[in-house]
């Protein structure tokens, strides 16, 4: 990686075309599940991040650039927040889908995803998604953010951050 200035903020709504593609990357198996189509999925995504809340609200968001380019971004809470954004996420993620979407989120979506999320521990920050843009992957940039979450949550005074990885990710893994 070129050396180049990394800054890392709190995301920002005004972002949100930015990072929708991000986040979806970062989900996009389940997101296509949920919404049929990688456009569909990151429409909804950028219309929940503008939100104040919500698990895809940018006020949970934490964001890393370079030379002024958003090129990664972590989502994450503890177990309080996660429970706290549950109802009103779920009614914003469904207002903000098209209504021909609606019966399968109500009938297939809601059913399967039922418990998907494994809450945290208590005193637990939980990393619901992270994600660096493709072309800018195994440069270092995931772990600063990583690392400064981390950071954030030991300041926050939290005992442990949790992250899941699906099986398949083995870039994660390492």
């Amino acid at each position: 990686m070129k050396s180049g200035c990394l800054r890392i903020k709190p995301g920002d709504p005004k972002i949100y075309a930015e990072v929708q593609t991000l986040i979806y990357d970062s989900s996009h198996e389940l997101l296509d599940f949920m919404f049929g189509d990688a456009r569909t999925a990151k429409n909804v995504i950028g219309a929940l991040f503008k939100k104040k809340f919500g698990h895809f609200s940018h006020v949970f968001s934490t964001t890393i650039s370079l030379d002024g380019k958003v090129v990664g971004i972590e989502l994450g809470y503890d177990k309080g927040e996660l429970e706290r954004q549950e109802f009103k996420g779920s009614i914003a993620l469904f207002l903000a889908s098209p209504v021909s979407n609606w019966l399968h989120l109500i009938g297939t979506v809601g059913p399967s995803l039922e418990g998907y999320i494994r809450k945290p521990g208590q005193n637990t920050y939980y990393i619901n998604n992270i994600a660096v843009s493709s072309e800018y992957r195994g440069k270092g940039i995931g772990e600063k953010l990583l690392l400064d979450t981390i950071g954030q949550a030991e300041k926050a005074g939290y005992d442990a951050v949790e992250l899941d990885v699906t099986a398949s990710n083995a870039g994660a893994i390492g």
